[in-house]
């Protein structure tokens, strides 16, 4: 059987990462296909030998983008098709494809809740986007939700049936993680990775630093960038924080810079599909603290394994801060962490693969 996976962009993120790691755990059939835009990570899956077609073509050539894809399902003799970024036009591609090639199963594949992939109100163009994805994943075969809030928000908003939705939870490949329980660094080292937009929460968390006594020593490092960086480096220096915080940008080497971390704090205030980096940073064994947002309390839970606080309640973040690195290296955090250890081999990457494989490959 063979497989091929739609996506909008192989440049550097979160899905087109997941995509690259399936395929190199994956022990099925995969092509991935890029309409419009390569990029980074399409040329790491070159790299790693996956079968990776460009067609680099305008996105204004519906049309013709349509016929390359048809024809790519009719030479390849494609089983199934997955589309990934939940691009409406993507997914209107995805019904048209069912009904010239009624054999092929259609996959929609939510990387984030129902509400974010519709975002937005108010214009015309809006409105026909809201009802293409909706339309379209109501038409599609099969749904794979990342996390069970995920899952919810597609019954509820879009009014699917739970039996189409298979739960699949994103993996990590836990063995590119360090796994030592250090004792914490002098000064207390803390990290955060995503991209760089308002809805991420830094803010938050900067707000939450500065709220630390000036005696607690500590260096935050932000790793990743986006149209928000800006505006988090003017609140840096206005709060005072220019010495402690640190800009990496996009950096490919994050396993390490977790693993010379001590604390990991992510706090969205929007509604979060999954958390990824997360479980990244658990497989580091390092403490982890995370806003109760979307799914992220499916995988930290409190004082069990990491932290959680209230949405944008950077006094509560605060305190947590100053305990995580006031009692770093007392037993009770290092059971957390040993659990937050266990907690990430619980979504590796094999499973992950091995779940997708399984979905992807039934009749």
């Amino acid at each position: 059987m063979k497989f091929l996976h739609l996506l909008a962009s192989g440049n550097t993120g979160g899905i087109e990462t997941l995509c690259k790691d399936y395929g190199v755990f994956s022990n099925i059939d995969n092509r991935f296909i890029f309409p419009w835009n390569g990029g980074a990570t399409t040329e790491e899956m070159k790299n790693a030998n996956l079968n990776v077609i460009e067609l680099k073509l305008s996105k204004k050539d519906l049309y013709g983008t349509l016929r390359a894809i048809y024809r790519v399902c009719k030479d390849e003799k494609i089983d199934a098709i997955v589309e990934h970024h939940t691009s409406p036009i993507l997914l209107f591609y995805l019904v048209l494809l069912k009904k010239r090639f009624p054999q092929i199963k259609t996959v929609a594949y939510a990387h984030c809740n129902a509400g974010d992939m519709q975002g937005g109100n108010g214009n015309r163009g809006l409105t026909i986007k809201k009802w293409l994805i909706k339309k379209s994943f109501q038409k599609v075969d099969c749904v794979v939700a990342i996390s069970r809030f995920v899952e919810e928000s597609l019954i509820k908003q879009f009014h699917i049936s739970a039996d189409k939705i298979t739960l699949i939870y994103n993996g990590v490949d836990v063995e590119k993680m360090a796994t030592i329980l250090h004792p914490k660094h002098s000064p207390a080292e803390i990290i955060y990775v995503g991209r760089l937009i308002e809805q991420k929460g830094v803010q938050v968390i900067l707000k939450a630093l500065k709220r630390l006594p000036e005696i607690v020593d500590w260096n935050f490092s932000i790793v990743g960038d986006g149209e928000y960086r800006s505006n988090l480096e003017r609140q840096v220096l206005d709060l005072g924080l220019g010495q402690r915080v640190t800009f990496l940008g996009n950096c490919r080497n994050v396993p390490e810079l977790l693993a010379q971390a001590d604390i990991f704090v992510h706090a969205p205030i929007l509604e979060e599909g999954f958390g990824i980096t997360i479980v990244e940073a658990m497989a580091a064994g390092i403490l982890c603290i995370g806003s109760k947002s979307g799914a992220i309390p499916e995988i930290i839970k409190h004082m069990v394994n990491g932290y959680l606080f209230e949405k944008g309640a950077y006094e509560e973040l605060a305190q947590l801060l100053l305990s995580s690195i006031n009692e770093y290296d007392t037993e009770e955090k290092k059971i957390v962490r040993r659990n937050a250890i266990s907690t990430a081999k619980c979504f590796s990457v094999e499973s992950f693969a091995e779940n997708l494989d399984e979905i992807l490959s039934q009749k």
